[in-house]
């Protein structure tokens, strides 16, 4: 308080007491415990000094204008003081003017009242009190033990509770003495007490003001209440409690000893082992109660690319359903009034790092977020950690203030100063494992304590000089050490929390019976998953919108890939670029397949886990979580079809690539949003953003090593029967994306669409004809070169005859070779040597004629084409849509040999792309046009389409049930 503000209060007082003819020795009396009391002044007597001249002043020029030097006085002090301490200054005055007689200044007073903008009615309680009548604001009580009276009055408009005591006892306010007939404000630690009296504590007194009010209480109580941790004995041990609305609640004690754990039973995220915790006489866990109760945890909550306004507005949309856009407006608005953020409401809220609000505003914004669901009962975690003493002041006393308004609110809290102690009702020690050891008045905690540890000051609870209370006393001698034989400090407490509990367990008062009372109604209406589904999308999107470097990052991170992988791939030859001649091709499909993967899943890994501490406060209260998951999924899904458009309109266009743009759309989009869903998967089953980013790795790499570009599925499997993918392969997303996207671009490119179905049919002929059919003949040729010889025969020789049979019958639509199924060694002679040949012999005429047949089908068609186009179009087409290292590839080219022989069975090693499977579940060899199902032949481009739809079902399934999650939380118990 600066000098200039301090010479207008005596101004105003020595003016008063020179009209009320105040006795000065009384004034000097009430002025000095006024100044040292409210205003901390040491020097009085320079003070006292200028009042008694002002005083003296006055009383030598009766003739003044008082009505012009009081609008002067209370004109300064208006922009310099308060509106509380301004009413507080003129009942001060008031109170000063009745020691003469405050009737003869009424019109005066009443004209400070008007400056100050003091209501009529607080007028007159300010008059009733301190001319001694009882009102409905104004109690008059007495205390059992105490001498005299004490006057009380209840000023609801500023949250204040004053009082004056009168009478001769020796009284006592949180140990320093009070002076009779000078009101003091209660504060709501505060502790009244004389050497005969009991305590008199400030919740004594505004209960007396509920009763006569009829104030509607919530009240928190437990029984009883024991929770133990699996294998271990801490916990919260036998805790009984009843507390009220209006109350301020501290729960105090050393690192580890609970105090989270307390405020999750509370609220209700752990249920009691032993006990219950009721509101209002019912269980917390009930629905309608559940809406009453509020929790802040000590982490943000806060969307960090959201304003200050936005993050409050979504939180309050997700509560208030049948609420209107203006009402919710206002409500926003109320609340950031009230917690002093209306300036930054348009402020981007940033991340503790990078700030563009300060930690006090960040705090007060996070129980914004609880308050304006308007909760009867407010749980904080630690509200004041990490913040400066100042803005730690202000969050409590912003707490306060919720009581004010009948809440009640119970903070976890650590080392808390002396200003923010006072402003507690209740504190609520706990010792090491859980041991409930003190539940009381804050002030008295330290009288407690100090005489259970024998103090010689054990009644001084508080500093005589400054009237400050230092807990970190209570917490030194609960904790304090025993000494050896020696005098040094051991590592053996002096009393164990055991032995606390126990004291406290025998000072508890006796618990009354829990009272079932109404439960006050909510406004809160939840809206419907669909509707809470699209308020996380509409969340989701702004917070993007507003991130400029996530969204550059986004819209510029495809199409530069897509420029450098083009750019690396894209070959050409002297002669100049052409998609045909482009032998780099096929590297450009593998890398457009691994580009949309890795942006998939590295742009969804964190997008649930940054958002941990808000998923657990929605689950408190009760959002639906799948509605959630659903807004991200939707979200990266139309970041990936982005994404996706931009790599494939860059990149296929630097290629030369006309043909099948939807086509590559759609596979590289399933692809990245196959891998969207595993990137949320880990979000959301990992603990820690380093473990999300070493996984991403080890999932990448096998789809890499195993799309069947880089390691050929035939090395992996070589003794195939089948010529089949391994299983290994079948389970790598990246495979199914990259055969579909080869074998579709080979076989509907512009160019060989015309020809694929007359060269399939050609190449299955020339296959049977002189591969398989020659492999049987050659294995016949040799059994009967072993006959001839009279060397042993080989029965794999006839076994593969045996096994093949069928399928060269089923090929050339031929009648069975008859006994078939009896052949055998023992059965081989001349004769069956000459059926066999002679039905090979049937059969490869057959082959041959559709050989011949499919040939000039195909060369009719290309005459055609010449014919009605030209060569040179012929060939432009050909080199603009075809290409010849994709041709190799599907091909097979590069093996030497088209078959081999594994077991019985005769497995080709090349042209699968035009070769049926053999195996009708679905299976099939690599590049295999088409898969078989039963009796339908599915093209492979919608069967691999439909693999990964079906993969990207089961991740999501996987994610909404969170399976990997529960089994890494069971593995890591």
């Amino acid at each position: 308080m600066n000098d200039i503000i301090l010479s207008a209060f005596l101004n105003l007082f020595a003016l008063f007491g020179a009209l009320a003819k105040v006795d000065k020795e009384k004034a000097c009396r009430m002025l000095s415990s006024y100044l040292s009391r409210h205003f901390g002044v040491r020097n009085l007597e320079a003070y006292l000094g200028l009042y008694n001249d002002l005083g003296e002043f006055y009383d030598e020029n009766p003739d003044l204008d008082k009505d012009t030097i009081v609008e002067g006085i209370c004109s300064s002090l208006q922009h310099k003081i308060r509106i509380e301490e301004q009413a507080l200054l003129l009942l001060r005055v008031m109170e000063f003017c009745s020691i003469a007689d405050i009737t003869a200044q009424e019109d005066l007073l009443r004209k400070v009242a008007g400056l100050f903008k003091i209501s009529s009615a607080l007028y007159q309680d300010f008059s009733d009190y301190v001319s001694g009548k009882q009102t409905s604001h104004v109690l008059i009580l007495t205390h059992e033990g105490m001498e005299g009276k004490i006057k009380v009055l209840n000023i609801r408009s500023f949250n204040k509770m004053v009082f004056t005591y009168e009478g001769s006892d020796e009284v006592m306010m949180n140990d320093v003495p009070v002076l009779p007939g000078v009101f003091l404000v209660w504060q709501q630690s505060g502790v009244l007490k004389s050497r005969k009296s009991s305590p008199l504590y400030y919740s004594n007194i505004i209960s007396d003001y509920e009763k006569k009010e009829s104030v509607d209480i919530v009240e928190l109580s437990g029984r009883g209440v024991d929770f133990r941790f699996p294998g271990s004995d801490n916990g919260i041990h036998n805790l009984t409690f009843t507390l009220r609305s209006g109350q301020l609640v501290a729960i105090m004690g050393g690192s580890g000893v609970g105090k989270s754990t307390l405020l999750s039973l509370l609220n209700g995220n752990l249920e009691p082992q032993g006990g219950f915790i009721t509101l209002n006489g019912y269980p917390i866990s009930a629905p309608h109660v559940k809406d009453l109760i509020g929790f802040v945890p000590q982490d943000d909550l806060l969307i960090e690319e959201l304003t200050v306004y936005q993050n409050l507005w979504f939180t309050a949309r997700l509560c208030f359903d049948k609420m209107t856009d203006e009402k919710l407006h206002e409500k926003v608005m109320g609340i950031l009034a009230d917690l002093g953020l209306e300036t930054s409401k348009d402020l981007k809220v940033g991340s503790a790092i990078n700030k563009y609000i300060s930690g006090g505003q960040r705090k007060r914004l996070n129980i914004a977020l609880e308050l304006i669901r308007e909760p009867a009962v407010l749980f904080l975690d630690e509200p004041t950690s990490g913040l400066s003493s100042s803005d730690s002041e202000k969050v409590i006393n912003l707490l306060k203030e919720q009581t004010y308004k009948g809440k009640l609110i119970v903070v976890n809290i650590h080392q808390p100063s002396s200003d923010i102690f006072k402003l507690f009702d209740k504190l609520w020690l706990l010792d090491r494992g859980g041991y409930p050891v003190y539940d009381g008045n804050p002030i008295e905690a330290v009288t407690y304590f100090k005489q259970a540890a024998n103090y010689a000051d054990a009644d001084t609870s508080t500093c005589p000089t400054c009237g400050n209370v230092n807990p970190e006393v209570v917490l030194d001698i609960i904790d304090a050490k025993a000494l050896n034989d020696s005098g040094q400090i051991t590592q053996t407490r002096k009393v164990t929390p055991k032995e606390w509990h126990e004291r406290y367990l025998a000072h508890r008062d006796t618990p009354q019976e829990v009272i079932t009372r109404q439960v006050p109604s909510s406004d809160q209406k939840k809206p419907s998953p669909l509707k809470q589904l699209c308020i996380f999308l509409n969340r989701n999107i702004k917070a993007k919108l507003t991130n400029t470097q996530y969204l550059l990052i986004t819209l510029l991170e495809a199409p530069l890939l897509a420029v450098i992988v083009a750019f690396l791939t894209r070959y050409a030859p002297p002669e100049g670029y052409s998609v045909m001649d482009n032998k780099n091709l096929v590297s450009y499909f593998f890398m457009a397949i691994i580009v949309a993967t890795f942006t998939g899943m590295s742009s969804s890994a964190e997008e649930i886990f940054k958002d941990r501490a808000l998923l657990r406060r929605e689950r408190f209260l009760r959002l639906s979580q799948k509605s959630y998951i659903w807004s991200k999924i939707l979200l990266m899904g139309g970041i990936s079809l982005l994404q996706t458009l931009l790599f494939v309109i860059v990149g296929n266009s630097i290629m030369g690539i006309r043909d099948l743009f939807f086509v590559w759309w759609m596979v590289l989009f399933i692809s990245a949003l196959l891998a969207n869903l595993i990137g949320l998967v880990l979000s959301h089953s990992l603990s820690s953003i380093v473990a999300i980013y070493i996984t991403i790795p080890l999932l990448l790499i096998p789809q890499i090593l195993l799309c069947g570009l880089v390691v050929k599925f035939e090395d992996l499997a070589p003794n195939s029967r089948t010529g089949n993918v391994p299983v290994i392969g079948e389970v790598i997303p990246s495979r199914w994306a990259f055969e579909a996207l080869a074998v579709t671009t080979f076989t509907s490119n512009d160019f060989e669409k015309r020809f694929f179905d007359n060269e399939r049919e050609r190449f299955a002929a020339q296959y049977y004809r002189r591969a398989f059919l020659y492999e049987l003949e050659s294995q016949m040729e040799t059994l009967e070169d072993e006959r001839v010889k009279n060397l042993p025969l080989q029965p794999l020789h006839l076994a593969i005859i045996r096994h093949e049979l069928p399928r060269l019958s089923k090929i050339c639509q031929m009648e069975p070779f008859p006994g078939i199924d009896s052949l055998s060694v023992e059965m081989y002679s001349p004769s069956l040597y000459a059926s066999l040949d002679s039905y090979f012999i049937k059969a490869g005429k057959i082959l041959d004629r559709r050989c011949t047949k499919y040939n000039l089908a195909y060369d009719r068609q290309v005459t055609d084409y010449i014919k009605e186009h030209g060569k040179e179009q012929f060939m432009q087409l050909k080199r603009d849509h075809y290409n010849l290292s994709l041709e190799d590839m599907v091909l097979g080219s590069d093996t030497q040999t088209t078959h081999r022989v594994v077991g019985t069975s005769i497995v080709p090693k090349a042209g699968y792309i035009f070769l049926p499977p053999t195996t009708p579940d679905g299976r099939a060899p690599f590049y295999s046009s088409v898969k078989i199902v039963g009796s339908w032949h599915i093209p492979t481009l919608w069967y691999n389409m439909g693999i990964l739809i079906l993969m990207s079902f089961l991740t999501a399934t996987a994610l909404f049930f969170d399976f990997p999650g529960r089994f890494i939380r069971k593995e890591r118990e």
